[in-house]
């Protein structure tokens, strides 16, 4: 409570021509919100409990406690018992109201709930090499609520790593399987995301061509890669480069070189498993045409 007195005096000059007068004035406190949340962090879908049972009045009464949410619904009393569905940040707001009916009768605070992000792999599921040598990498696997990370591959082997990325050294050709598994240290039902990845490991292309051709300038050769393979039955591209700027997509191009010299043919081949190229190297050798000449005697 707090008093105003009003004091009253007239222009007579007397000391008793005055006089004073009390009045208790009451203003009102504002309710006190307390509330907690538990748990912290939830899952999408479980239940969380939101409790403002602390929340008073220091001169008065709480009368009524009714929570907002951001989809409009609400819910009264002191205890909310909630779920979400779609994980992130979700806003509420509590409002209590005391049992005055003045201005400042009614409190609203705001408040934030934490649904937990999965962890998100970052990988590739399918990789393909033409090499025994592969790169895993999950390096830029991420956690929308920046939560630390723990990887776990488990190797077609059964051995397991721990590392974001690292190099691995298939002991054979053909397919092989990872499982990738990532946590973000919650202990929540969605704390960890699961990845399979299939490594392919593909046999590359076998050129067989001539070791070395020799031929004159002018003369019509027959360059040849069909007798090629690839081990895996794939299908595969081939490219002739004959060594002076002009190429061929033939399999086996017939090709004339104008000028004698020393070419490096190059014969290239991918099965577009992966971006590696098989390529061979064949010296071309090119001599000057044959002259024709004739010695003529009289007889």
């Amino acid at each position: 409570d707090h008093v105003i007195t009003l004091k009253v005096k007239d222009n007579s000059g007397n000391e008793i021509a005055q006089s004073l007068k009390n009045q208790n004035v009451w203003a009102n406190h504002s309710p006190v919100i307390r509330w907690n949340i538990k748990p912290e962090v939830i899952a999408p879908g479980a239940e969380i409990t939101l409790d403002a049972s602390g929340t008073y009045d220091p001169d008065g009464e709480v009368e009524q406690i009714e929570w907002t949410f951001e989809d409009g619904s609400t819910v009264q009393g002191p205890v909310a018992n909630v779920s979400f569905q779609e994980s992130g940040i979700h806003y509420f707001t509590i409002t209590a109201t005391d049992n005055e009916g003045v201005a400042n009768s009614r409190k609203t605070v705001e408040g934030t709930i934490n649904v937990n992000h999965a962890p998100y792999i970052v990988s590739e599921s399918v990789i393909r090499s033409n090499s025994l040598d592969v790169t895993l990498d999950a390096t830029s696997t991420y956690d929308a609520d920046d939560d630390p990370l723990q990887f776990e591959w488990t190797l077609p082997d059964g051995s397991r790593r721990t590392e974001a990325g690292f190099s691995w050294k298939a002991p054979e050709f053909g397919v092989h399987i990872f499982n990738l598994k990532v946590d973000d240290g919650t202990g929540l039902e969605n704390s960890q995301s699961q990845k399979t990845i299939r490594v392919l490991i593909n046999r590359p292309v076998q050129a067989v061509a001539d070791s070395v051709v020799i031929s004159c300038a002018g003369q019509t050769i027959l360059f040849n890669s069909s007798q090629s393979y690839d081990p895996d039955g794939d299908t595969f591209d081939v490219q002739w480069d004959f060594g002076n700027g002009d190429v061929s997509e033939s399999a086996n191009p017939s090709y004339v070189y104008d000028r004698p010299g020393t070419y490096d043919a190059i014969l290239s081949m991918t099965d577009g498993i992966s971006n590696k190229t098989t390529k061979t190297k064949i010296p071309v050798i090119i001599e000057g045409s044959p002259v024709a000449k004739m010695n003529m005697t009289d007889t």
